[in-house]
């Protein structure tokens, strides 16, 4: 668990030492985030990070009980991040396809911006803890929530179970993880998108609107950053 921080006493010193525990709390995580994509996390120690951040330990030990402490910490701030992305994007649009389709490309996009950020949040929960498995975990039960209110758009809704939705949210994840994986360039990472609006849709719509969405370019004409 992370270390609590000292209640805010309302005088400058109690302010200032807030605002110094934060600047460190956001250099280790810088620290950590970029050496996860040189190194991978399963070759990292505490002091990689200490000295990458140019902080000691003693000024991590003041903000994180260890390292996976640290990557969770931040794994967490990220999904949020995440998530409030592509709701702006869900909410932006009023059907379910719409919807589905606006989601595909923020997230492709919230990749492709930041690539060491999304080998981060995709790759290395693998290797990081059963707590950041179930940080990543859900994200990913987010997603399948999306995509299970396309049973609203059949004429049996009952024909197809949230379980469908769940392998499918589960598929989205392990193909983008592995172009993140392989370092694919951003326009492979959002070629793939189409193709994963394909996968979706199918089940729910028929191949005749699944397949559609491969000649739909993205919203805005725009497919890498």
């Amino acid at each position: 668990m992370r270390h609590q921080t000292r209640p805010h006493t309302g005088s400058a010193s109690g302010h200032s030492g807030q605002t110094g525990l934060l600047n460190c709390e956001e250099r280790l995580q810088r620290a950590l985030l970029e050496l996860c994509f040189e190194r991978g996390y399963t070759q990292l120690e505490v002091k990689a990070v200490c000295d990458r951040a140019r902080l000691s330990r003693a000024a991590f030990d003041s903000c994180y009980s260890s390292l996976e402490d640290c990557y969770c910490d931040q794994l967490e701030s990220l999904r949020h991040d995440f998530v409030l992305d592509v709701s702006v994007a869900v909410l932006a649009e009023a059907g379910w396809r719409e919807q589905v389709r606006g989601a595909a490309h923020a997230t492709c996009r919230f990749w492709i911006e930041d690539m060491p950020r999304a080998h981060f949040m995709l790759v290395e929960p693998l290797s990081a803890g059963e707590r950041a498995r179930l940080i990543r975990d859900g994200g990913v039960r987010a997603m399948a929530l999306l995509i299970d209110q396309g049973r609203a758009c059949m004429a049996d809704p009952d024909s197809i179970s949230p379980a469908t939705a769940q392998a499918l949210a589960g598929g989205i994840y392990d193909e983008m993880r592995r172009l993140v994986a392989r370092r694919r360039s951003p326009e492979e990472m959002a070629a793939a998108v189409p193709k994963l609006m394909f996968t979706v849709l199918l089940p729910y719509l028929g191949p005749e609107i699944a397949t559609e969405e491969l000649s739909i370019p993205p919203p805005g004409g725009v497919t890498a950053v």
